[in-house]
Formats: structure tokens, sequence, C-alpha cells
């Protein structure tokens, strides 16, 4: 597909160097913006909101400088990925996977 200037305009439709138009180009940018705009938000958001999580893991990782992925599921109160919803450990609680009591 081809797009022809409008003879009724007097002057060729303009192209950058990248074969885009200013017009195109500053749709494009405003809309990067935007979604970069909102990506931002969402991510302090959701940082902020887990927070505490976020703590408990640094506490974990403060503890014994290394954790695998059971490990920090657990320092963050989650269940681990295939793990039931009520299951889950509690930070806190010796989490390890061949702990008993």
């Amino acid at each position: 597909m081809s797009v022809l200037p409008d003879p009724r305009r007097g002057q060729p439709l303009m192209l950058d160097a990248n074969g885009i138009s200013p017009a195109t180009r500053d749709i494009l940018e405003t809309e990067v913006r935007r979604i970069l705009a909102e990506c931002s938000e969402q991510a302090h958001m959701l940082l902020t909101t887990e927070r505490p999580r976020l703590e408990q893991v640094v506490e974990a990782l403060l503890q014994a400088e290394t954790l695998d992925a059971g490990h920090i599921y657990a320092a963050a109160g989650l269940p681990t990925p295939g793990e039931q919803e009520g299951s889950a450990h509690a930070f806190g609680n010796d989490a390890s996977p061949g702990h008993t009591e």
C-alpha cells in the first residue's frame, strides 16, 4: 500500500530519514510516553503494596545469604507454584523443605 500526497495540499508528503512523517512520529512518541507512564505507575503501586513481602524476603536473605525459590516464596508468605493457597508457610516459620516437627 502506498500513500500519495493530496494534490490540493500544495506540498508533498514529508517523511523524515526513517520514512516516518512528523505527525506519525509525534503520535508514536505520545503513545510510548503514555504506556511508559502507565507501566511506571503500576510498578510503583505494586512495589508499594507488596513492600511488606519484599521486606520479609530481605530479612530472610540477610539471615541466609542465598535462598532457593521455595524459601523465597515461603519468606514472602506466598504458596510456591503448584502448591495450594491454604498450605503456604508464613514467614518466621521454618520453611525448609525437609523440616519436620
